[in-house]
């Protein structure tokens, strides 16, 4: 059972975030699992079947003081947070942030150059920065009754900020639209999933990873602004996808027919790792065909692969520019809103929705997205036209592609229901029929 619990000062919360569990129920999301009550203190608690985390919330107030910390590194503030039991929500109404920030506080529409911006530290002391989308007056209940509604439907924090944002601009645009209807003169609220992509925040890049506590300090000028232009890819090549460990299953799979292939090789002190990128490369351009190269982005460049698949946590590291002028297409692993979203600051090749289902071949650190949100996670990324490719992956086999090709997507990612298939040709061929019930849609989209 999911528990949220709200501070008796802040009751007229409550019927907001019923609200919005009735408007995730509408969009196929359980909800009754998931209990409101009042807390014993001043803090909102969400219980997660587990334990308790604690949100202190500070709205349209001056600044608190927190208590002043020691000086860790990096490493040493990365794990802290990760073992921190409060959060604290504090509301800036536009205010600038302040010069010295709190570890453990989110700060929420902090004002810069005229934009509203939310600001936090992330497990990883990366400083995460959203901006919003719709230059509007933020209202704090609406966002606190959907930010909470959306942790105790299991989504992380970031996808929390984000979804909150984007509901409270859906709320504000409707409003505005509804003037002179009933519901208006009635004052009757109706909250909605927010779906389309402009009314979402847009997840800034910064070049930036806090080294140590002490005078914690957000620099702007550390914000990435720069634009990328990665090479598209050929959608009509773009369906089935295989993710394979070695080159020779590439050989086989090229010679079924198979158009786009992903070479994974998991230990980077392989001792023929090198020669395995190598002839995977030389397989793709015999076969006129789309290969790319899993994490190693340096060989992929050196050996001129047709492009190269990162993690979210290559984004620091890998040299996209240089990435981007040797003419690589680029995939982007995501999972959940605010991931994709920031993917998409970065004009990718495709992105990638994952992981859909359990899947023993990788460890993840996130959680089974599922259908629902992969669908919804489509439903936004579709709103812009163009949109970019997307593939789902994770966990995904002859059982569920269906299901799975009928969220929208544009590709399958499969593992073992190619490379251990009995008949791999079979499979393939069933795989293509499942994709061929909606051509038109593909075309569609690009």
């Amino acid at each position: 059972m999911i528990k949220i619990k709200l501070p008796p000062q802040h009751d007229d919360i409550k019927e907001i975030f019923l609200q919005c569990l009735s408007a995730a129920n509408q969009v196929g999301f359980t909800t009754d699992h998931i209990q409101v009550s009042h807390s014993n203190n001043g803090d909102f608690v969400y219980h997660n079947g587990i334990e308790d985390k604690i949100f202190s919330v500070q709205l349209n107030a001056p600044i608190p003081a927190f208590e002043e910390e020691s000086e860790l590194t990096s490493n040493a503030l990365a794990s802290n947070l990760s073992q921190s039991e409060a959060r604290h929500l504090v509301y800036l109404d536009g205010a600038s942030l302040p010069a010295v920030l709190n570890k453990n506080a989110v700060y929420i529409d902090a004002l810069f150059n005229g934009e509203h911006h939310d600001i936090w530290l992330n497990t990883e002391a990366e400083f995460c920065v959203l901006r919003s989308a719709q230059n509007i007056q933020l209202e704090p209940h609406r966002h606190l009754a959907w930010f909470f509604s959306c942790l105790s439907l299991d989504f992380p924090l970031e996808d929390a900020l984000t979804l909150a944002r984007a509901a409270v601009s859906h709320s504000h645009i409707s409003s505005s639209k509804k003037l002179n209807s009933a519901d208006a003169v009635l004052n009757v609220s109706r909250e909605t999933w927010p779906k389309e992509r402009f009314l979402f925040p847009v997840p800034l890049l910064v070049n930036d990873r806090v080294e140590q506590e002490l005078e914690l300090q957000f620099q702007w000028e550390n914000i990435q602004e720069s634009l990328f232009d990665f090479a598209e890819l050929e959608r009509d090549k773009f369906r089935l996808y295989p993710v394979v460990t070695e080159f020779t299953q590439i050989e086989t799979l090229l010679k079924f027919g198979v158009k786009t292939i992903q070479l994974r090789i998991k230990d980077p002190d392989q001792s023929d790792l090198e020669w395995q990128i190598e002839q995977a490369i030389r397989l793709g351009r015999e076969h006129d065909a789309q290969v790319f190269i899993n994490d190693y982005w340096q060989l992929a460049v050196k050996h001129k692969a047709y492009g190269v698949h990162l993690g979210q946590e290559d984004l620091l590291t890998a040299d996209l520019r240089v990435i981007e002028r040797s003419g690589l297409r680029l995939g982007l692993s995501t999972h959940g809103y605010y991931e994709i979203l920031k993917a998409a600051q970065l004009n990718p090749s495709y992105i990638a929705l994952g992981h859909i289902f359990p899947t023993p071949t990788k460890q993840m650190v996130s959680r089974p997205q599922g259908l629902t949100r992969l669908r919804l996670y489509q439903e936004m990324i579709s709103s812009l036209v163009p949109s970019e490719p997307t593939v789902a992956i994770g966990g995904i086999d002859l059982s569920n592609a269906q299901q799975v090709w009928q969220c929208g997507v544009t590709s399958l990612a499969v593992v073992r229901a190619i490379t251990q298939a009995p008949d791999i040709q079979l499979a393939i061929n069933l795989f293509a029929q499942i994709m061929q019930t909606d051509e038109a849609r593909i075309a569609e989209s690009a």
